[in-house]
């Protein structure tokens, strides 16, 4: 059997080579398990960063379009606004015609 001394913190210990070949062979197959569970989790990280952008996309693009569909609702109000204030004018001013009439139509009758 071969052997090899191994001295560590001040203790020395006899292990077969067979004992390190094996500890080895079990570290580069728990290497391994590890590389590949690695693997699949960057590849569903790279899966739902893709999902998260799409979904950021759609968001942006819903954005946009409901902004445009506010600045356009606010143009839509300010001319109302204006054409409500147009409607005023030209009622307040028939309303001064009507009172002109009357009061020329009640001096004709004086």
């Amino acid at each position: 059997m071969v052997t090899e001394i191994y001295c560590k913190y001040g203790s020395c210990e006899t292990v077969s080579v067979f004992e390190n070949a094996a500890s080895f062979v079990m570290i580069k197959y728990v290497f391994f398990q590890v590389e590949d569970e690695y693997r699949v989790f960057q590849e569903e990280a790279k899966k739902q960063i893709e999902d998260l952008n799409v979904t950021l996309e759609k968001l942006r693009t819903e954005l946009d379009e409901k902004e445009t569909e506010r600045s356009d609702m606010k143009e839509t109000i300010f001319e109302l606004e204006d054409e409500v204030e147009q409607h005023r004018a030209v009622k307040l001013h028939d309303n001064l015609i009507i009172s002109d009439l009357e009061s020329k139509y009640y001096e004709f009758l004086l």
